[in-house]
């Protein structure tokens, strides 16, 4: 009988406590300020049901956190809190020493971070390098800390030493931070170690990288990029040295990104398999892009295009051409298979290289198909002049004299 009364009084023991902890969960499931006010009030004792006060009451937050520091001492957030409160109100000192408390008490990113937050806005080098250090040691997102590092030294690659990074998932993010701060440049020796590591993930670095820097103008380093995922086979491409087209015969599909070929109307369906196809339904602009590659070139050199290809075109249909700058070539005009050459004189070190359409006067919307079978671009080679006549005959009253 005994036994079967203390099992009934631990059931209802339990029932209640149970029935207790539910309600305390409810409460702060809620989110409502007066429900949380009340949870404090049935768990006086608890540090994680107070933690959530300052929040309900932003205005006395800094002695809810006291509070806190007191029923959990190490409590790392509340130090942090206070620690900001205490700069605030220019009490530097006290703020650095719970800061530091919390790097005591909790040996992970967040109070390292913090500290080199604190030490970078009060000119205190050293510490911030100390704590910066601490930080980059721990596998979770450093690309803050990274673009806090390179607005003290704005040198992507003197980090790779300073932090010893060898993870591939730093590496990423410290190239991404030098992309934020238009470092990408200066980053180079960083994307070639991104790009040993042979992921997807570094090939779409690099082409994101690659195409930040044609956005810029800066043609040289976006080259540079392109031929670092080229060369680790990362593209189905090899390196390039201009002038020359990626993918010219069309036997890849197109990357459209970097200097891949890119769609240029989305009213133009393209499709790209042992040549280019272009289906023109009349729904495109007066003027239109079929497709287009940056292409770098020197100024004021002389290029030729040679391409074949065929059009399947309604008589009187506006003309396909290429253009380059502002350069822009004959009309296509066969439906046969055929080659042509095309000159031009670079106006830009990088230029867009376009299939376009315009409709002239008289002339109506293109429909039908381009084919381009293949198209490569090379510099003409300069003609050998002979001399003048002024000099022929200076030459020759010289030699008379003589």
């Amino acid at each position: 009988m005994a036994s079967r009364i203390a099992v009934i009084v631990v059931s209802a023991i339990c029932c209640t406590a149970s029935a207790y902890f539910a309600t305390i969960e409810w409460l702060l499931d809620s989110g409502k300020p007066d429900n949380i006010r009340l949870a404090t009030r049935w768990m006086p004792w608890s540090a994680e049901v107070w933690r959530l006060m300052p929040q309900v009451e932003p205005e006395r937050a800094a002695e809810h956190w006291r509070h806190v520091l007191q029923l959990a001492p190490r409590d790392t957030e509340a130090h942090i809190a206070l620690a900001l409160d205490a700069e605030a109100r220019g009490q530097f000192r006290e703020a650095e020493v719970l800061l530091l408390g919390a790097a005591q008490f909790n040996k992970g990113y967040l109070p390292a971070w913090t500290l080199a937050n604190f030490y970078l806005r009060h000119d205190n080098a050293p510490q911030f390098w100390r704590w910066a250090r601490r930080a980059a040691t721990f596998e979770t997102d450093l690309t803050a800390l990274f673009e806090l590092c390179l607005r003290e030294r704005p040198d992507p690659a003197s980090l790779l030493t300073e932090f010893s990074l060898r993870r591939g998932t730093a590496l990423t993010q410290l190239l991404d931070a030098s992309a934020k701060l238009d470092l990408l440049r200066d980053a180079l020796p960083v994307a070639d170690l991104v790009a040993k590591l042979r992921t997807p993930a570094a090939r779409d670095y690099l082409l994101w990288d690659t195409d930040r820097l044609l956005q810029t103008g800066e043609e040289q380093s976006a080259l540079q990029y392109w031929n670092l995922a080229a060369r680790e086979h990362l593209l189905p491409y090899p390196t390039m040295q201009p002038p020359t087209l990626v993918n010219g015969d069309f036997a890849h599909a197109s990357l459209e990104r970097g200097f891949d070929w890119r769609p240029g109307s989305s009213e133009i369906p393209i499709a790209i398999r042992n040549g280019l196809r272009a289906t023109l339904y009349g729904k495109q602009g007066d003027v239109a892009t079929l497709i287009l590659q940056s292409v770098v070139l020197e100024p004021g050199c002389n290029y030729q295009l040679q391409y074949r290809y065929r059009l399947s075109f309604a008589e009187g249909a506006s003309p396909i051409r290429w253009q380059a700058g502002k350069a822009e070539s004959p009309a296509l005009t066969s439906a046969n298979w055929s080659e042509a050459t095309w000159s031009f004189a670079a106006s830009s070190p990088l230029t867009d290289l376009k299939l376009i359409t315009r409709r002239d006067p008289g002339t109506r919307q293109a429909t039908g198909q381009v084919e381009v079978a293949w198209v490569r671009l090379a510099r003409a080679e300069p003609l050998i002049q002979g001399p003048s006549k002024a000099q022929f005959k200076a030459t020759h009253a010289t030699a008379g004299t003589n």
